[in-house]
């Protein structure tokens, strides 16, 4: 048995004509000390070698930002993960084809400063701040409606598209008239807005990969994301496995 290390989770789903590696990881600051197993593979070490093999690689960065840019950079872009700037480093230039990604929260337009963040990892959210967010989110309707007719993207995110717009943002914006709001309610519509974002970077994310010619394809996120893919694709699952000890994840 071998190990991919360090990694979360390791889960390959098929959807269409397209497999897709997704590589849950924790994100490891970059004065992390390697400790591995026997047997086992550096995660940057694997995705390598599977590029061989004509696979591509989505990350969550910029798309604007070329692979040369990104490798010449890596100590100025903030990127908090071992695992994403040793593959960046690592990435063979004649293979940029075989690179590609965004992080659809940071190139999202009109939006708040600091949005993701204050959605995300604040406690106390301010409540014109979350109607702002749905302002937002229903500016995107159409775009969002255009995405969702392609024919390969998989029905459950659709669907969920359609019940934000249809059932959840109406429900909201009725409770959001009271004068009063009960904490629970509240906290409700918090927790809501943030599957509603999140939702909405998957349905992006799997618009640009469906729409690639290439059929194989790795995915290296957050292993809390991960696990988010995992639920909203669970029909499409062929293949999964979480750490045995220490970050190390088996490849069989």
């Amino acid at each position: 048995m071998s190990f991919l290390y360090p990694l979360k989770s390791y889960t390959v789903f098929e959807i269409g004509n397209k497999t897709i590696t997704v590589l849950g990881e924790q994100h490891l600051l970059n004065d992390y000390t390697y400790t591995k197993l026997n047997d086992t593979w550096l995660l940057w070490q694997w995705i390598y070698e599977e590029m061989k093999k004509n696979k591509v690689l989505y990350l969550e960065t910029n798309p604007n930002l070329p692979l040369k840019y990104l490798k010449n950079n890596l100590n100025t872009l903030g990127i908090n993960s071992i695992n994403i700037r040793d593959c960046i480093y690592s990435f063979c230039m004649t293979r940029q084809n075989q690179f590609f990604g965004a992080d659809y929260r940071r190139i999202l337009k009109n939006m708040p400063p600091n949005w993701d963040g204050k959605l995300y990892n604040t406690e106390f959210i301010e409540l014109n701040f979350i109607k702002l967010l749905i302002q937002r989110f229903e500016h995107m309707q159409n775009d969002i409606f255009n995405t969702t007719k392609n024919k390969n993207i998989p029905q459950k995110m659709i669907n969920n598209m359609k019940t934000y717009f249809n059932n959840k943002i109406p429900l909201i914006k009725q409770t959001l008239l009271n004068q009063t709001i009960s904490n629970i309610s509240f906290n409700s519509i918090i927790r809501t807005v943030r599957y509603m974002y999140s939702d909405y970077t998957d349905l992006c994310m799997m618009r640009d990969i469906v729409n690639r010619t290439h059929e194989d394809i790795i995915i290296l996120i957050g292993n809390q994301h991960a696990a988010q893919l995992k639920l909203l694709l669970q029909k499409y699952i062929v293949n999964q496995n979480t750490e045995t000890i220490n970050f190390h994840v088996s490849l069989k």
